[in-house]
């Protein structure tokens, strides 16, 4: 595994073994089923549980994934580098909502004439798109 850095913002857990996508323990729909793509948010993006969703039952009789609370799963997101923590995002990024820098080097979920760098992940992560 790569090493980076103190001062940078990659979180190592959270980067791309495969060089493919990155998995993460994130709430699901009730509907989610392992293996099969699910959407996220209203952005058009997706993740494939790698897991089924976690239960209180599930979790109470030790058939749930390790570490999972109710209504997480074990998530794949293919096309996504890395997660990096980028401090507090604005309210107006959705939760796996696109997500742009501006010139300034600040976040915003405005496309106009910003980069496009990723979505929004839960506790004010962003991961990180690869280059197309």
């Amino acid at each position: 595994m790569s090493t980076f850095p103190t001062t940078t913002p990659f979180v190592p857990p959270f980067k791309s073994d495969d060089g493919i996508g990155i998995a993460l323990a994130v709430q699901v729909p009730a509907n989610a089923r392992q293996g099969h793509p699910i959407a996220l948010g209203n952005a058009g993006f997706f993740g494939i549980p790698r897991t089924p969703r976690a239960t209180a039952e599930t979790i109470a009789s030790g058939q749930a994934a390790a570490g999972l609370r109710a209504g997480e799963a074990t998530t794949y997101f293919p096309g996504v580098g890395m997660a990096i923590r980028v401090g507090t995002l604005p309210n107006d990024i959705a939760l796996w909502s696109k997500v742009y820098q501006a010139p300034d080097g600040t976040y915003t979920g405005t496309e106009g004439g910003n980069l496009f760098v990723g979505w929004r992940f839960p506790r004010d992560m962003v991961g990180v798109r690869y280059n197309s």
